[in-house]
């Protein structure tokens, strides 16, 4: 195989591509499982959205292969994350209100950055600076377009961080903080 593929880089391609392929199709829980193996951290540790996380991936799931109809699978799969499910049975055919979507846009957004910064961090633990910074801009982004609930998610969990980076860059996270706690007190 070594001497088809031509060069041992040819091969570690390959390698690769399969293991990525292999990821791929794999759950979104399984996913994050495969990466706290293979990194060893604890990316679910204090991550409050994972129910609702499961639930948008697996709705997602219905939406795409049964128009919506809740299977035993989805409710088996979301039981099993601790998904509050309420009055769903197999048969109901679920709906993708704007306010769900808006919502599902918001976890799918911090769960993103959460694993962006915690992942970075473990891999390139001399970008932490660089880390910090990147969170912040993002933060920053969120409050000039109005969405305050979301920057303050990530702005609490950034100082929450052992390492945030610069002073300078703490001190923004701090007011940025104030701005979007000051901004979600005025429209709730």
């Amino acid at each position: 195989d070594l001497v088809a593929l031509g060069s041992i880089e040819a091969a570690r391609d390959q390698i690769i591509e399969k293991e990525v392929e292999t990821l791929l199709r794999q759950s979104h829980h399984a996913q994050i499982d495969s990466l706290e193996s293979k990194l060893s951290i604890p990316l679910r540790k204090d991550l409050d959205i994972w129910p609702s996380f499961v639930e948008i991936c697996e709705r997602r799931n219905l939406v795409t292969h049964t128009d919506g109809v809740v299977t035993r699978q989805y409710l088996t799969v979301c039981r099993d994350h601790g998904v509050d499910l309420k009055d769903v049975t197999a048969g109901d055919r679920l709906q993708i209100t704007p306010e769900y979507l808006m919502r599902a846009i918001n976890i799918v957004s911090e769960l993103g950055w959460k694993l962006i910064q915690v992942v970075w961090r473990k891999l390139k633990p001399d970008e932490i600076e660089q880390a910090a910074a990147s969170l912040n801009r993002e933060a920053y982004e969120l409050l000039i377009r109005g969405r305050f609930r979301l920057a303050r998610k990530m702005l609490r969990f950034s100082l929450d961080l052992k390492k945030q980076g610069t002073e300078e860059v703490r001190r923004m996270m701090v007011v940025n903080l104030a701005i979007a706690l000051k901004s979600t007190a005025a429209i709730e």
